[in-house]
């Protein structure tokens, strides 16, 4: 089988990842995870709720997904500019971290 076909990588075709994320919100491990997913496709975070959850309890785990979400991004974009301000590449680190994370993920 061609390598491109096993990864989804057809010519005129999308490929997905629809992440279920439990109902009380991800664990540090769904962040690693969904991370190392979305360099190879496109990811789309899910967030289950129970089948009597109030439209209350569904809009809080929202924003904190969301709150979660926007902490790491700042996060990141901080320790990025910091790191290239003392002159280093940023894209070497990535590439590193990326290699040492497959190492640990099934």
């Amino acid at each position: 089988m061609n390598k491109s076909l096993a990864c989804g990588c057809l010519q005129h075709s999308t490929t997905a990842c629809f992440y279920f994320l439990p109902p009380h919100g991800p664990s540090k491990y769904d962040l690693v995870v969904m991370s190392q997913l979305s360099q190879h496709v496109a990811l789309l975070p899910v967030v289950s709720l129970p089948s009597n959850a109030s439209e209350e309890q569904a809009q809080q785990l929202q924003a904190t997904v969301y709150g979660l979400l926007d902490d790491a991004w700042a996060r990141y974009s901080s320790f990025c500019e910091a790191y290239e301000a003392a002159g280093k590449d940023i894209d070497v680190m990535t590439s590193q971290l990326r290699s040492q994370l497959s190492k640990h993920l099934p």
